[in-house]
C-alpha cells in the first residue's frame, strides 16, 4: 500500500512525429504548415505500410496525404494517423 511504481510504456503499431519529433501534443501557428511522419510497425512483411491521415476538426487544421499539416484556425485538433493495412494500428497528436 502506498507504493507507486512507474514503468515505460512502448504501444505497437505506429511511431507518429512531428517536425521530426516524437510529441503527443503540438503548437502550430495559423497558416503555417509543418510535416507530420508516421511509421507503421508490426506488420507482416509485404504489407501495405502507408497511413490515413485524418483530422478531428479540418476547420482548425488539415493533413494531406503526404503527412503535411496546414493549420487553418486557432483551436484544438486531433490529427491521427493508421496504418492502411490495419486501421488498429493508429497513433494521435494533439
Amino acid at each position: 500500500a502506498g507504493i507507486i511504481y512507474t514503468v515505460p510504456v512502448t504501444v505497437r503499431g505506429v511511431r507518429l512525429r512531428v517536425a521530426g519529433r516524437d510529441t503527443a501534443a503540438a503548437r502550430i501557428a495559423s497558416g503555417r504548415a509543418t510535416a507530420l511522419d508516421a511509421r507503421v510497425f508490426g506488420l507482416p512483411p509485404g504489407a501495405d505500410s502507408t497511413v490515413r491521415w485524418t483530422s478531428s476538426d479540418t476547420a482548425v487544421a488539415v493533413v494531406g496525404i503526404d503527412g503535411t499539416l496546414l493549420a487553418r484556425l486557432p483551436g484544438r485538433v486531433t490529427i491521427a494517423a493508421a496504418s492502411s493495412a490495419n486501421p488498429f494500428l493508429r497513433a494521435a497528436v494533439t
